[in-house]
This record gives C-alpha cells, structure tokens and sequence, in this order.
C-alpha cells in the first residue's frame, strides 16, 4: 500500500455499519436531511450545520461506494479490452475513468467531494434560509463540499460553488490537486510517522498532474481529450509504425500502487506516463476501498466489493 493511501485511510468519514445506503447521496441529503443553515452563509459558501452522523453516513457511503466500485469494474474492463497490444484508445479511455472515479472516492471517503445542485436542489436550499436569516439566492451549479466537526461534536457541511474554465473533468482535476496539497499540509502538521514519504508521494502525482503548463493539476484530463476527441498518438486505427512511442497494453496489467512506475519522461513517453498516473490514482482507491471493505466485512459494501474482485 502506498503511504497517500495509508494517510487517506486514517481520515476515512465513517461509514461503519451502513448497510443501505441513501440513494442519490449527498445531494438527496438536502432535501430529506436534518440539519440548519447558518447565517454566515452566502450564495457562494452555504453552511449547513448541527447535522448528525447517524444522519449523514449514509448518503455519503452511497455516494463512497458507486465511485470505489465504479473505478475497480473500470480498471478491470480496461484489461479486458486490452487484448490486441495496438488497439489502445478504448482501454486507455476506460483506465482513465478508472482514475477519475477514483479521484472522486479518494475525496469522498474523506467526508468531501465535487457535486451538481440541480435548479431544484438550488430553490429548495435558497427557500430553507429563508428559516434562519434573509433568503440567499443559491444557484444551479457545481460545489465542492467539506464535512468538519463542530466543538459540540455534531458536523458542518459547507458548499463551496466552484467556477473557472473548462468542463466538468477539468473542475474536478483541479480540486484534487488541491485535495492533494492540503492532505500533504495536514501530515505535516500532524507529524506523523509515514509524513515524508506520504509528501513526496504526493509532491510527485502532482508534477505529473501539472505538467505542460498545466499548474492547476488538468494534464489527465487534456491527454483524454486528444485520444478520445481529436484522435492523436495514432491510438486508434489505422495505426502508425511508432505506435505511441511503443507503448503496448501490456502495460496496463495491474499491480499495486507501489510497483507502478512514475518516472517517465512525459516528453518522450506521453501516454506511459498517462497510462502509469491513472493506474496509480486507480490503485490508490482500490487500497483505501480494501481497507473499508475489511472494516465492513458484513455489510454492502464489503459484500460488493468482494464480488468485483472476484470477477
């Protein structure tokens, strides 16, 4: 297991004995959840507070489990594709989605993540405020959400709107870089035992993630864009003698994060570099949801998980 994985697990949001979760996650928790909303709060930075946990758990566990699993059935139906050593686009693009689900469980099994308020999810929180303080117009939109604790022991749940250029997989690479940057922070802090392995780990996926000029962390999602929408590094048929610099889909087999390459020269070897980075981010995710799962052995998720693997 690599260090990153081994500081994520000890900041698992408790998910311990959840056998249904709520479907739709967090974002159903707005409408059905306990909770007020504080009058710090403005349209831009929501702050739902005096949430319990018996409460809360289960719609993040929900939406925990659809992105581990999601990512494991990805990363296996991408070695499934990989049976012609040239025939590469189809599984580097499922290896991708492997990452980016994984990225999203990563932050989830946190207590945070990146979400979508629909127009309906918007009016019914800009109508709750109208309870505590002068009604907020919150808008339709894309939110990173942060679970903390208060002294009194109940949570906060602060939505944050997030904006920038790009689509939907540009925010949300550039949110897990900087998920990333406050996770090296914190070990630090914290002066824990794994810290400087656990920095340098994350100091080197993100100089991949922000290489080409790419400082805000989107490099994954620019390279998945020239394979699946402009068709470059000759990925798909008819395929060019270089063939990817000779990269293969052999080397998309799986191995655990700590045996999976990250020096590549990403001038020279783009996508074994791009193949190396997804399977780490991937990995990663599989190492924390192997650890939830043997926390929760009994229960759903570890039930589910056992069948993927089994696969």
């Amino acid at each position: 297991m690599r260090e990153i994985s081994v500081a994520v697990t000890r900041r698992i949001f408790s998910t311990a004995d959840i056998d249904q979760p709520r479907e739709e996650g967090v974002r159903s928790w707005f409408e059905s959840g306990s909770f007020q909303i504080d009058t710090g709060s403005t349209a831009e930075s929501i702050i739902l507070n005096r949430a319990n946990l018996p409460d809360l758990a289960p719609f993040i566990a929900w939406d925990y489990e659809r992105f581990a699993l999601s990512s494991i059935e990805s990363w296996i139906e991408s070695i499934t594709l990989s049976k012609r050593p040239k025939a590469i686009g189809w599984p580097l693009l499922k290896l991708y989605y492997a990452a980016f689900f994984g990225g999203h469980a990563v932050m989830r099994a946190t207590g945070k993540g990146i979400i979508r308020l629909e127009q309906k999810n918007a009016n019914n929180l800009a109508e709750l405020s109208g309870l505590f303080m002068s009604k907020i117009a919150v808008t339709a939109g894309t939110y990173l959400f942060e679970i903390s604790q208060s002294e009194d022991r109940t949570l906060n749940l602060t939505l944050k709107k997030l904006t920038g250029t790009g689509g939907a997989h540009d925010l949300f690479w550039r949110q897990f870089y900087i998920f990333l940057t406050k996770l090296s922070e914190e070990v630090a802090a914290a002066d824990e035992t794994e810290a400087a392995a656990v920095i340098s780990e994350i100091s080197d996926l993100q100089s991949i993630l922000s290489t080409n000029g790419m400082t805000s962390g989107t490099w994954l999602s620019a390279v998945r864009n020239q394979i699946n929408y402009r068709h470059q590094y000759s990925a798909w048929f008819p395929y060019t003698p270089s063939n990817q610099e000779s990269f293969t889909t052999r080397a998309m087999n799986r191995k655990t994060s700590a045996g999976i390459r990250k020096d590549y020269n990403l001038g020279k070897n783009p996508l074994n570099a791009f193949n190396s980075t997804c399977r780490l981010i991937s990995e990663i995710n599989r190492e924390i949801a192997l650890e939830v799962g043997r926390r929760e052995t009994k229960n759903r998720f570890g039930r589910l998980l056992k069948r993927i693997e089994s696969n």
